[in-house]
């Protein structure tokens, strides 16, 4: 059963902000969290301010940082549905996928709608073992939005259940729609346990190299505004080839700001300095 919760105080001091990386020696990293620091002490009563902060540290690398800021930032503004969504997240990364339900239910509470977070309810709830759970959350999901992660969470039920039959129904077509691997794995369970080796075979080794499906999850999404550093630079190059090529340019021309040309000639800088001048040139060849 989904609990929904409402204005929920949580037990977090929010006197001083959590501090973190501002001794990093990346200078983009602590420059920008020393900057959102002072805003925070500026506007102490903030969750806006204070989830910016924690969304800085989830994206950079400060998981328990992030995990304190999120909390305060909910305590400060309990409507607002990142604040419990993003540490549900990160919570989940640690594989406590019961703390990390309770707390999407407090997402939940205040967005009941929102798709993506049903998709992730019903994966950690199969991790959790609790399979009817998961399949009122993936057809949930698949209600919210009929997409193809959804319905593969379906077959996931399903297969947990013992009903291979039906599962296969599901992943059948979803194999010839779709190329990734984790499809291909999944099917290849489900048509080993029916007793169809020489297919399950085949699928098998189509998903050898099977990784966990994505979904598109536009608020998770938000948070890469706060990317600094060298992850930033990979996240440039992604957006450069994506055709965002305004965005690309603003984060490789802040970077080249602390890895200027001239820094080719310096061995610990080669790589990055380097790299930031080349893919800054595509990506004006770009524009």
């Amino acid at each position: 059963m989904l609990v929904l919760w409402g204005c929920t105080k949580l037990e977090s001091s929010t006197d001083e902000p959590i501090m973190a990386g501002i001794d990093s020696p990346d200078a983009d990293v602590a420059d920008y969290l020393r900057e959102l620091l002072e805003s925070v002490r500026t506007v102490p009563r903030s969750g806006l301010m204070r989830g910016r902060l924690g969304m800085a540290y989830d994206v950079n690398g400060f998981g328990e940082a992030a995990l304190a800021t999120y909390a305060q930032a909910e305590s400060l503004d309990p409507r607002d549905f990142r604040w419990p969504y993003f540490r549900a997240q990160l919570i989940a990364e640690g594989g406590r996928y019961e703390a990390a339900l309770a707390t999407l239910d407090r997402a939940l509470g205040i967005d009941v709608d929102y798709a993506p977070a049903w998709l992730w309810r019903g994966s950690w709830l199969i991790e959790a073992g609790h399979i009817a759970e998961a399949k009122v959350a993936f057809d949930r999901a698949f209600d919210l939005d009929p997409n193809p992660v959804a319905a593969l969470g379906r077959a996931r039920v399903l297969i947990a259940e013992g009903q291979h039959p039906a599962a296969i129904e599901i992943l059948e077509p979803l194999a010839r729609a779709s190329e990734h691997p984790y499809i291909f794995r999944t099917l290849g369970e489900a048509l080993r346990a029916v007793g169809r080796t020489d297919a399950a075979r085949i699928a098998m080794v189509r998903g050898r190299d099977a990784r966990p499906v994505s979904w598109t999850d536009e608020r998770r999404d938000q948070r890469n505004v706060h990317i600094r550093g060298h992850e930033s630079y990979n996240f440039a190059k992604q957006l450069s080839a994506a055709g965002r090529v305004d965005e690309a340019l603003a984060i490789l021309e802040r970077l080249q700001a602390h890895h200027p040309e001239e820094h080719c000639a310096r061995p610990e800088e080669f790589f990055l300095a380097c790299n930031l001048m080349n893919s800054a040139s595509i990506a004006y060849d770009r524009a």
